[in-house]
């Protein structure tokens, strides 16, 4: 397609083999656009989310809830980031596909020890937690996606998955900085609540 401006091409389906066909097309110089009519095509989220939470129970139960919640997140945050590079890097559009695939597999494990160690640490607060966590998940996604489509949409596909692998690196390190062992003093917190808003 040299010297021809990209032509855009509609693809519906974003299974396995439509993904397959938009990572191919995309890579020749077509303009993709891929388009899913179930909300939410991922079989897997669910089995690596609950093999994540068994395998983070374990690990608090060997190392204590500091470490048993971290290690997981240590290991399998910059893995993902380097499935990204992986998948930027491969030659193949089955290559690509798969490194994602296992990049958002990789990255579902981590569930467990995020919900675990805010549900632990706020302990009488985890509902107001755990929406924090939710809602600052969704502001990720707000701030990242417009950051994405700029870098995809001027062909800066290796940017776009290095920046992926940076914040995945640090998440990781994020993690040095939570002490779930140490609960939130809630009683502190109304009481210095309160003592703000009396009259």
């Amino acid at each position: 397609m040299s010297g021809m401006r990209p032509q855009p091409v509609n693809i519906i389906g974003a299974g396995l083999v439509g993904s397959l066909l938009a990572l191919t097309l995309a890579r020749r110089g077509f303009i993709v656009s891929a388009f899913e009519r179930r909300p939410d095509p991922r079989v897997g989220s669910p089995l690596a989310a609950g093999t994540g939470g068994a395998v983070t129970d374990r690990l608090c139960r060997q190392f204590g809830l500091n470490w048993g919640y971290r290690l997981l997140p240590l290991i399998a945050l910059p893995l993902a980031g380097c499935l990204l590079i992986a998948a930027v890097a491969s030659l193949s559009a089955y290559g690509a596909v798969a490194a994602l695939t296992f990049a958002f597999g990789v990255i579902e494990l981590t569930e467990g020890s995020y919900w675990a160690a805010t549900m632990c640490i706020a302990k009488a607060d985890t509902m107001a937690a755990t929406g924090v966590l939710n809602t600052g998940g969704n502001l990720g996604g707000i701030i990242g996606i417009p950051i994405v489509v700029y870098l995809s949409g001027h062909h800066a596909w290796t940017a776009t998955f290095v920046l992926g692998l940076a914040l995945a690196v640090l998440a990781a390190v994020a993690w040095f900085g939570i002490d779930a062992s140490h609960a939130m003093d809630t009683d502190a917190s109304a009481g210095a609540i309160r003592a703000r808003t009396a009259p």
